[in-house]
């Protein structure tokens, strides 16, 4: 905002930090732990998860870029991660038929 009022270039002190390994492993390894794969399409585990991803890693990631990393980048790909074809068939199933809870209070009222 004060960029543009006193029209100047601003640069954003932060930059994107790619997803290492070990994150993406630190993901699976703790939705398998706590028995959460029917719930990763919902919000409520990845929020669950932001502050102990922090903790582990350091990094600081959004519960939304978590969500997104592990749908679109690790899912298609758990072939690729330490875990068994019946841990990998069970996240499968729990994404697919996964259920998100709906909103108990109108998002109005939740204010």
């Amino acid at each position: 905002m004060l960029c543009k009022i006193l029209n100047i270039v601003c640069f954003r002190s932060r930059t994107r930090t790619d997803y290492s390994r070990l994150e993406d492993q630190l993901i699976v390894d703790w939705i398998l732990k706590h028995q959460k794969a029917e719930l990763v399409k919902g919000n409520s585990i990845w929020r669950e998860i932001e502050p102990y991803h922090l903790i582990i890693t350091g990094i600081k990631r959004s519960w939304q870029s978590l969500r997104n990393r592990y749908i679109r980048s690790i899912l298609p790909f758990l072939h690729n991660y330490s875990v068994t074809a019946q841990q990998a068939s069970e996240l499968r199933a729990g994404a697919a038929t996964g259920s998100i809870s709906k909103r108990t209070t109108p998002r109005s009222a939740a204010r």
